[in-house]
């Protein structure tokens, strides 16, 4: 399984916002081709949101909301 987030790619260029940990393309190509190397079941980059994501998955549905309704909007 790969769970990549937050690639550089054509769509990404053009925000008018900052987006933290963004990676180039190479980069997670390098990463997404090193996994199966080193028998990865999962691939997913970068660590700090995959682990963000997962630290979130465990906490009922109604806190996660009221959390993730309180970061920035995206303009």
């Amino acid at each position: 399984m790969i769970c990549p987030s937050l690639v550089k790619i054509r769509i990404t260029e053009n925000n008018a916002f900052a987006i933290p940990l963004l990676m180039s393309a190479d980069k997670a190509a390098h990463i997404v081709r090193r996994g199966p190397k080193r028998n990865k079941a999962r691939i997913a980059f970068p660590w700090p949101i995959y682990s963000a994501g997962r630290l979130l998955g465990c906490f009922p549905l109604a806190w996660t909301d009221v959390l993730l309704r309180r970061l920035p909007q995206k303009i």
